[in-house]
Formats: C-alpha cells, sequence, structure tokens
C-alpha cells in the first residue's frame, strides 16, 4: 500500500510539473519542451524530425504501391478479356479467312492493272491527280497534328487552373480566420487543451508511449497552426490581416491569367475540331470534283480517240503516252505506294 502511495504521489508531483512548470527566465516555453530528452535519449524535437522523414517514406511508399496496384489491376483486366474473347474471334477469323484472302488478292491486282491503264490513258496528267491525293491528305495530318497539340494545351493550361481554386479556397480560408482570430485562436487551444488532458490521462494511466505520442502529434499540431492565423501580439494583427488579404489578391489575379490562358486553348480547340470536321465530311466530295474537272493530256492514250481498249482489258495499250513520255509519270514503284495509300484512306479518311 505504501509502495502504491508514494506511485500515485510522484505521478502527481510529475502532473504537476508539467502543467505547471515554468521556464527559466529568457528560455521560451518552446524551448523549454523541446529541450525535454525521451527515454531512448533524444529530444522531443529530434524525435519530431525522425517521425516527420518516416511519414515522408511511407507516403512515397504508398503511392508506389498504389500505382503498381492499379496498374497491375489494369493490366490483369485487359489480358483476361483478351484470353476470354481470343477463341470466339479466332474461330470467327478462321472460317472467313479464305474468302478474305481471295478479296484481298483480287482488289490487289485490280488496283496494280487499273493504275497501269488509267495512267497510260491519263498521261501527264495522271502527276496532277496525285498532287490533288496528296494535297488532301497532307491536309488532313496537319489537321489531325494540330487537333493533337491543342488537346495538349487544353490538358496543360487546365493543371494551373484547377490548383490556382484550390489556393483562392486556401487563401479564403486563411483570410476569414484572420478576419475572425479570437474563435481562430479559441478553437486552436481548445483543440491543444484537448491534447493536454488526454496526455496527462494517459501518463497518469502508466500508458508512456501513448503519453509521448500525443505529445508529439501535439507539438505538430501547434506547430501547423503557426503556419497558419494564430495567436499574435496585438499590434501584429492589422499587418497579418493585410498580408493575408494582399495573397488572396494574388491568388486571384494569377487565377484570372489561367482562366485566360485556358479559355484561349479551348478556343483554338474548339476551331481546329470545327476544321478537321468539316475536312473530313466535305475533303472527299471536293476532290471527286477536282477530279472530275482533269481531262487526259495531249500525250495520253485517249488522245488517239475512241479506238482505243477500255480501261482494264486485255486490249489496252501503253504506244502513246506511257512511263517516259514528255512531261514523264512518277516513277511505277511510287504510283503503287500512292495507289495503294490512297486504297487505304479511301471514304472516310481523314
Amino acid at each position: 500500500m505504501n509502495n502504491h502511495g508514494d506511485s500515485s504521489a510522484g505521478a502527481e508531483a510529475s502532473r504537476d510539473k508539467t502543467t505547471t512548470t515554468t521556464p527559466h527566465a529568457g528560455t521560451s516555453s518552446d524551448q523549454y519542451v523541446d529541450k525535454c530528452v525521451v527515454p531512448n535519449g533524444t529530444t522531443i524535437q529530434e524525435e519530431l524530425e525522425d517521425l516527420r522523414r518516416a511519414r515522408e517514406r511511407a507516403r512515397r511508399d504508398r503511392e508506389s504501391a498504389e500505382g503498381v496496384y492499379v496498374n497491375t489491376e489494369g493490366r490483369l483486366a485487359v489480358l483476361d478479356g483478351v484470353e476470354r474473347d481470343y477463341p470466339t474471334t479466332k474461330k470467327t477469323y478462321d472460317d472467313a479467312y479464305p474468302q478474305l484472302r481471295r478479296d484481298q488478292d483480287n482488289f490487289t491486282d485490280y488496283l496494280d492493272c487499273e493504275e497501269s491503264n488509267l495512267k497510260t490513258r491519263l498521261g501527264s496528267a495522271a502527276a496532277q491527280v496525285h498532287r490533288l491525293v496528296e494535297d488532301r491528305d497532307r491536309k488532313s495530318r496537319q489537321l489531325e497534328r494540330a487537333f493533337v497539340e491543342a488537346t495538349k494545351e487544353v490538358q496543360q493550361t487546365s493543371a494551373p487552373f484547377e490548383a490556382l481554386n484550390e489556393a483562392i479556397k486556401k487563401r479564403t480560408a486563411e483570410l476569414n480566420a484572420w478576419k475572425n482570430l479570437t474563435a481562430t485562436v479559441t478553437a486552436q487551444h481548445a483543440e491543444l487543451k484537448k491534447f493536454r488532458d488526454d496526455i496527462n490521462k494517459a501518463r497518469d494511466g502508466g500508458k508512456y508511449a501513448l503519453a509521448y505520442g500525443l505529445l508529439v502529434m501535439a507539438k505538430s499540431k501547434r506547430e501547423e497552426h503557426a503556419g497558419g492565423p494564430h495567436l499574435v501580439e496585438p499590434s501584429k494583427v492589422h499587418q497579418e490581416f493585410h498580408v493575408a488579404g494582399e495573397k488572396l489578391v494574388k491568388a486571384q489575379r494569377r487565377l484570372a491569367s489561367a482562366q485566360r490562358d485556358l479559355e484561349t486553348s479551348k478556343a483554338v480547340l474548339a476551331a481546329v475540331t470545327k476544321d478537321l470536321e468539316e475536312h473530313r465530311k466535305t475533303s472527299e466530295a471536293r476532290l471527286r470534283v477536282e477530279l472530275v474537272e482533269i481531262t487526259p493530256a495531249d500525250d495520253g492514250a485517249s488522245s488517239a480517240g475512241a479506238g482505243g481498249s477500255p480501261p482494264g482489258s486485255a486490249g489496252s495499250s501503253q504506244d502513246d503516252g506511257g512511263p517516259g513520255q514528255d512531261g514523264g509519270d512518277p516513277p511505277p514503284d511510287d504510283d503503287a505506294a500512292a495507289a495503294e495509300t490512297n486504297m487505304k484512306g479511301g471514304n472516310g479518311h481523314a
């Protein structure tokens, strides 16, 4: 019983020391607490730094693990779908492949034969056809690239705008906290008092690790308060209030600039999108009209009159205006490649 009484008396004395001890003259309460030595021989301040570093490492590890999990989950879902759908895909394609192969070969043969016949009839005018088709394709590629770039620009200007929106909320909350400084500090003290009561309770109950952990959290919370509106000398309130207002004004100015950038990039994207959609809808029809207006050159086979064989027939002649005549056609290999490209582009080509 005597030991228990001594222990209780010691605990009471310890509590009195914790709650009423006054630092020596010239030493702030923060400095006094920071110099307290914990059981492992370090100061509370050193322990706080260690905990902050450990928390940062844990945060990075958690984000890395979450990223790995999300990537793995997505990859698993895709590959599961591939394996699930493959048997059906394979059977359907195996059944259709023979006919698809014949159709492909027939079309390739047709293009090769018809290219020769039409170039013979057009003569040097075939080069003009190439230019028109290539101009359309080049315009398509330019608009596609412009669309991609405009989309990237919108994404890049959206990020600062969204971040500044969050900054505006934070600065507004800080200004309101300085405006209502009495209520702000009172709420902070209530939070710290709750920590103090919990620390004392844990210490008196012999739960020293819990008490110390709560103490570390209380110091961290106090530092968090010091980073924003907090207890200051009355003579400094106006200055702090004014600084908070200036921060909000600057954030609003940056937000306005970011908003203009975002609106500009969105307008560019809208214009590019409109041009691209218009090109996709009408460019082939316009090209067909222009192609109809092209007549065979004088060196083409059609200038010989109506006696020529129809295009693609066995009797088609390449005597007049064939490759190598004045105003010559593009090299055969290039023509074949261009024709194949145009065939692939077909209707609906961008």
